[in-house]
């Protein structure tokens, strides 16, 4: 089987614009196909924890991945909105586990979040 590594920068412009694009759909209340749902979470899933066979290769930082207390923190709420904004928030849950999320998605929604309320 041919392994194809896709460029972190290539990687993070097809996230932003699945995530806009996702994003928009639900705001105008238009809906998203489960497929493009499954996809994007696939993505950010691959993006963040690398695929199976890659994982004794590369060493995650401590803080690239957290999960739904340490957000709460981050963001100043509780971990029950936590839940509710997950998908603003892209948590994802590996393999059925805990959601998990992208600490620096988590600092961009509470930026974007203060920007808004000035």
């Amino acid at each position: 089987m041919m392994r194809v590594e896709i460029p972190e920068y290539i990687l993070g412009g097809i996230l932003y614009g699945i995530s806009h694009f996702i994003h928009e759909r639900d705001r105008a209340g238009i809906g998203v196909r489960p497929e493009v749902r499954s996809g994007h979470q696939w993505l950010i899933t691959m993006s963040a924890v690398g695929p199976q066979s890659d994982c004794e290769e590369r060493e995650l930082e401590p803080d690239d991945l957290i999960g739904t207390a340490q957000a709460a923190a981050l963001l100043g709420c509780t971990e029950r909105h936590v839940r509710r904004i997950q998908a603003d928030l892209d948590g994802v849950r590996p393999a059925g586990r805990s959601l998990v999320f992208s600490r620096r998605q988590v600092l961009q929604y509470a930026a974007a979040r203060e920007e808004h309320r000035k």
